[in-house]
């Protein structure tokens, strides 16, 4: 899931993937300090790609575990990276990095969404299309939206319709829908003009019948689906197996799903619907990495996967753990606490996101920031004016160069 408490306008736009229900996504941001530098070349074989300069008032890099700047901050806005290459933005338009910070993609684009599949959605002469890790349009710019690729298949939007597109660009299943979710485990959920959710396979062909005020992807043979503001879940050919009996109900994994009951409480059921562990806190989410979030007079902390709070409630706002760090909010400010609740990255930083592949996109304000040095080529009276500013520190300069070039 994208995850975000504010804060920054996501890349990618929504197709009503299934939040149904009465359901909320939180999702999150925050920032850090400065220590390394990166380069602007696309690849090995390529010329490089002059990176341009941000002009908003924060700037955006890539936090290590340990805290320091693994990419320095320099974009008006990131995005956690997908398949190694992050979305950034430069003034108004979208590019990509690789995991060394270099520009792959040269920043042209509108709007994208993250790769995935080898392909990214982007935005080019105001309708969406989709690149390949160099750039180059692979499937040509002809769709009102677009979504990622899963299973193979990407949703794409004609006329305010959602049909499916193939890897090869063909349209497989020509827009006829209202809504749609992605494909999952071969089928996904869709929902007709004027009519409620069912589930489709590759062929477009109907395989659970479209009866169901909301749905939720595939995972482990069952799907979550909401029926008269109650969940259960069914199996791929349309029975219900487990009873829509829930008020909010999530996907399996490892056979074990969480669902919340009516008075607001979060357990876990086993795939033949049995409660297999009651929680006593207000919770939300599963438990990856071993750590359940809970929330308990307005405050988040975690509980292990028995139960037991181990971090207690004093977060203002928390996420799930991923890469064995959690982002907090602290008095307005973000950081990273590792497992066992202690504050490893400080909660300093503007906005950030979740680590992924190691990473974590965060941002400070650009006034925070070092000056930059004046650039290669500065005019004559430029450095005149240096000079007279500091005769002192100009002659400095000049006796550092003279031993830079001798030593040489």
């Amino acid at each position: 899931m994208a995850k975000t408490f504010q804060f920054v306008a996501p890349l990618a736009i929504c197709i009503s993937l299934l939040s149904g229900c009465n359901s909320t996504t939180t999702t999150s941001t925050t920032a850090t300090t400065s220590t390394s530098t990166t380069t602007a070349t696309s690849s090995t074989d390529a010329p490089a790609i002059t990176a341009p300069k941000a002009t908003g008032f924060e700037r955006w890099g890539f936090l290590s575990k340990g805290g320091s700047w693994s990419i320095k901050p320099q974009y008006d806005q990131a995005e956690s990276f997908a398949e190694n290459k992050a979305a950034v933005k430069f003034g108004d338009l979208w590019g990509f990095i690789d995991k060394k910070g270099d520009l792959c993609v040269k920043p042209i684009f509108k709007k994208v969404h993250k790769f995935s599949d080898g392909m990214a959605a982007a935005v080019d002469d105001y309708k969406w299309g989709y690149i390949d890790t160099t750039g180059n349009l692979v499937i040509k710019p002809d769709y009102k939206q677009a979504g990622e690729f899963s299973d193979g298949m990407a949703a794409v939007n004609k006329d305010d319709q959602w049909g499916f597109i193939d890897k090869t660009g063909n349209l497989v299943i020509k827009p006829q829908y209202d809504a749609v979710g992605p494909f999952s485990e071969g089928f996904a959920a869709v929902k007709p003009s004027g009519g409620k959710w069912g589930y489709i396979d590759k062929t477009g062909a109907e395989v659970v019948p479209q009866g169901y005020d909301d749905a939720k992807p595939f995972t482990q043979g069952l799907a979550a689906v909401c029926t008269e503001n109650k969940w259960g879940y069914v199996n791929d050919k349309g029975k219900l197996i487990i009873a829509a009996r829930f008020d909010k109900a999530w996907p399996f994994k490892d056979s074990i799903a969480e669902v919340r009951a009516a008075e607001g409480k979060v357990g876990l059921i086993s795939k033949d619907g049995v409660v297999v562990w009651k929680n006593n806190y207000e919770s939300r989410e599963q438990f990856p990495e071993h750590r359940g979030l809970l929330e308990e007079g307005g405050k988040w902390g975690y509980l292990d996967d028995n139960g037991k709070n181990v971090i207690p409630p004093k977060f203002d706002e928390a996420l799930d753990f991923s890469g064995g760090r959690a982002l907090v909010r602290v008095k307005g400010k973000f950081g990273f606490i590792d497992p066992k609740g202690t504050l490893v990255i400080p909660a300093k930083y503007t906005h950030a996101k979740t680590f992924e592949d190691g990473v974590a996109a965060a941002s400070v304000p650009a006034s925070s920031l070092p000056k930059e040095p004046a650039p290669a080529g500065a005019t004559d009276s430029t450095k005149s004016d240096s000079t007279k500013s500091d005769s002192s520190s100009s002659s400095e300069t000049k006796t550092t160069t003279t031993t830079t070039s001798t030593s040489k």
